[in-house]
């Protein structure tokens, strides 16, 4: 029983618990199996209450020994690249199980600006030098360069980062003021960068 019949079932039941669904399954090369959605949302399948008791499939050889001890029904955790989907239908197919696929992915994340002041920041920048942002993930990156002391913009402007990394050159006027350096990457990965993971090997 492949999952995407169940589930669509069950999907529509969600949205219309007043009316009554039932279907027939057609596998491929076998004989139909009726089905349908009760008033309480409990699946009719064959004619009864499909209430199974069974195994949750994780790799190939899991699947190998539930078949060898006769179990019917699985869940089967398969991966959202496609890979070895094949197979796995071939063999739950090949051994009549009655089976459901959980696919565990992210789903896409849209492409916005990470505002995280902490963060993405570096502090007590005392005089001009370049400085290699670590930023996973992101395509641009909007920086501002601000005295520390009294909030002051020294310059803002839209950086872009390539493979991971984005280069931004400080320029600041005669020593003793202290400046600031805000970062607001362009991304959509949840990803949080460490401004400061390059001292760790310094640290005893």
């Amino acid at each position: 029983m492949r999952a995407y019949v169940c589930l669509a079932a069950l999907a529509v039941a969600a949205l219309s618990p007043c009316e009554a669904l039932r279907g027939v399954y057609r596998p491929e090369g076998g004989s139909g199996t009726p089905w349908a959605i009760d008033d309480s949302g409990t699946l009719i399948w064959g004619g009864a209450p499909y209430a199974p008791i069974g195994l949750e499939i994780t790799n190939s050889s899991q699947l190998d020994g539930a078949i060898k001890a006769g179990i019917k029904d699985v869940v089967v955790n398969l991966p959202a690249n496609g890979t070895g989907w094949s197979d796995t239908f071939k063999k739950l197919d090949g051994a009549g199980m009655r089976y459901l696929v959980r696919i565990d992915s992210i789903a896409p994340s849209a492409l916005g600006v990470a505002v995280d002041p902490r963060g993405y920041r570096i502090s007590g920048i005392e005089k001009s030098r370049p400085f290699v942002l670590d930023l996973p993930g992101a395509t641009s990156a909007y920086v501002i360069l601000a005295n520390q002391r009294d909030g002051n913009i020294i310059e803002q402007k839209l950086i872009q980062v390539r493979d991971g990394q984005g280069f931004y050159d400080v320029k600041v006027s005669g020593p003793g003021n202290e400046h600031v350096l805000l970062v607001y990457p362009r991304t959509a990965s949840l990803e949080m960068t460490d401004c400061w993971e390059g001292l760790d090997r310094h640290r005893d």
